[in-house]
């Protein structure tokens, strides 16, 4: 009797999830640019849930193209890419609705599909314990990556990394019960973070990213640092993945990266600095850039002339300086409370009591300490 009524258990389960499944291969409206009508229609195309300690973790897979608009002549190609969404102990299917971060991880992250950097670094661990999901996708997938000798983790703003952006966004916002967005961004991730609020219609509440790459061309185009996963060089692998994601001339050698010219015209809009001040345009979104002065990998000049620039146009955007400290993620130091995540205790620093609190002044959740 008992092994009847677990038989039937789990096909209750099993029809459950399917139907789940079902639900979210279908077709979604499109937050996105106008260049969505060039992808298939977004959809996850593998779907797995597992839960830790009340947080459930969905993994799934977005489509996504390597075609650049502002190259005819490039290759295009069609991936699959991996994405995660973390969902709060709080979160139900229906009533109150769960309120989101978008995270942009850094160059060094990653989503697999089996770990991620939202699940290792303390920003979501924290935004998780307040009642917030949160939404990453990898932003270049692996077979592309080694294929062309790149790092995984810098996609460099680009339309790659946007196209799955915006395709996980719509789906997430489709098929679970998700309300007001924010957006977080840790260093490189910082140019595609700008780039989901110049060039999509996400209604983001407000945007904070700490030690961010905000130019392409002035900033991620001269990082010295080398490779970190599958690229080829020892120095300058950020202007190796420019310049093979976005077509210029290729370079096979170490003295032709050196010697390599950036190309504008292949770049264009998808360098945020140089789009917004081009652009003349006023930044939609309350943004706050915390970065510290010495910073060799996220200029902290780059940031302080674009925030200045916001401000002119009447922009809420404003930078958070720290004297010292070097391209970090944890800008101040010292402890100002603690938090409790996964059955652990975690203490809680003062950087991201900071970014949880910018996202509280702009209808976010109310930080807490414990």
């Amino acid at each position: 009797m008992k092994l009847a009524f677990l038989l039937i258990a789990l096909i209750v389960i099993s029809l459950s999830c399917k139907k789940k499944v079902e639900n979210i291969v279908k077709s979604v409206p499109s937050m996105g640019t106008v260049e969505d009508w060039e992808m298939p229609s977004a959809r996850i195309i593998s779907y797995f849930i597992e839960s830790s300690a009340g947080v459930k973790k969905i993994r799934f897979k977005v489509k996504t193209s390597t075609k650049n608009p502002n190259t005819a002549n490039l290759v295009s190609e069609l991936y699959e890419d991996n994405a995660i969404l973390l969902l709060p102990s709080t979160y139900t299917d229906s009533g109150i609705n769960t309120k989101l971060i978008i995270y942009c991880h850094s160059g060094g992250g990653y989503v697999s599909e089996t770990s991620s950097e939202v699940e290792t670094d303390i920003y979501p661990k924290y935004f998780l314990s307040l009642g917030y999901a949160v939404l990453d996708v990898n932003g270049l997938p692996k077979e592309y990556a080694e294929k062309n000798k790149i790092d995984m983790g810098r996609h460099c703003g680009s339309f790659i990394a946007l196209r799955e952006y915006i395709n996980a966004y719509n789906l997430v916002v489709k098929d679970y019960n998700i309300g007001d967005v924010f957006l977080f961004a840790n260093s490189h991730g910082g140019l595609i973070a700008a780039n989901l609020v110049n060039l999509t219609k996400i209604p983001f509440k407000a945007h904070v990213a700490v030690e961010p790459q905000m130019s392409l061309k002035e900033n991620t185009w001269f990082v010295e640092t080398g490779k970190l996963s599958f690229g080829e060089f020892n120095r300058l692998q950020n202007r190796a993945n420019i310049i093979k994601i976005y077509g210029m001339k290729s370079v096979t050698t170490l003295g032709e990266l050196l010697a390599a010219n950036y190309e504008e015209n292949k770049v264009q809009k998808y360098d945020p600095f140089k789009y917004v001040l081009d652009s003349n345009i006023k930044y939609r979104v309350p943004y706050k850039i915390i970065n510290t002065k010495d910073d060799n990998i996220a200029y902290y000049e780059i940031a302080k002339r674009f925030v200045n620039f916001c401000v002119t146009k009447g922009a809420n955007v404003v930078l958070s300086s720290v004297e010292s400290g070097g391209h970090t993620s944890e800008a101040r130091s010292g402890i100002v409370g603690s938090f409790k995540i996964y059955n652990n205790s975690y203490n809680l620093t003062p950087t991201p009591y900071e970014v949880a609190s910018w996202f509280q002044l702009y209808g976010g959740l109310p930080v807490k300490t414990f």
